[in-house]
């Protein structure tokens, strides 16, 4: 899916992937013409969520296809909301690489290679196929070794979604600790917890927790 959009509908994009933005229609920033608002909508890359009396915009799957294939797309630089999208982006790149234990240098130094149209997509059809709670499931599976009931570290669990998003692993581990399906936990000894299992830990209302466990 080539990217049809101006620049500014594309800062959009990247605020509501990396921010997990999910904005009041009339409250959206940045503010789009009703035209960007229905392009972005024939496009199949956002809708219009009720909740309560307001409606809100939030991002599909084909926007997260969409973004794997245009991270390269020009966006606009005349609003300020650029700025805290990029924070957010070197964050997690720095987690990312922490995980993976890359230097920054070796990151950068990477040579960007062609890859064929019909690859790309077949990647990001294989994982859009797969819900990512059964992904989130199997990784534990393997994780633990097939025993359910066992804690596992939420760090590993990122490592395995790796090419998944932060914020949308934040966004489906939250819905299944809402729905009771996977239990969360800190870990309580400081001296147990490595750098790691701070950047990968998700934070909840209440704590911050460093392992996940499913019962079944």
């Amino acid at each position: 899916m080539k990217s049809q959009l101006e620049p500014l509908e594309r800062l959009l994009l990247w605020k509501m992937i990396f921010l997990g933005y999910e904005p009041a229609l009339s409250k959206t920033k940045p503010k789009l013409v009703s035209d960007a608002r229905r392009r972005l909508l024939d496009m199949g890359l956002i809708e219009i969520e009720k909740r309560g009396r307001s409606s809100h915009l939030v991002l599909t799957d084909n926007a997260w296809l969409w973004a794997s294939e245009n991270l390269e797309a020009e966006i606009s630089t005349r609003s300020y909301e650029s700025g805290p999208i990029l924070q957010t982006v070197l964050a997690r790149l720095k987690v990312f690489l922490a995980m993976k234990e890359l230097p920054l240098a070796e990151f950068l130094e990477a040579k960007i290679m062609d890859t064929p149209e019909s690859s790309k997509a077949a990647i990001s059809s294989d994982i859009l196929a797969q819900p990512l709670e059964e992904r989130i499931r199997d990784a534990y599976q393997k994780i633990s070794r097939g025993r359910w009931n066992t804690p596992v570290r939420i760090a590993d669990i990122r490592k395995a979604l790796a090419d998944v998003p932060r914020v949308q692993q934040d966004k489906e581990l939250h819905r299944l600790k809402r729905e009771d399906r996977i239990l969360l936990f800190p870990m309580e000894d400081p001296q147990d917890r490595t750098p790691e299992d701070e950047a990968a830990a998700l934070a909840m209302s209440d704590r911050t927790n460093h392992l996940i466990l499913f019962e079944r």
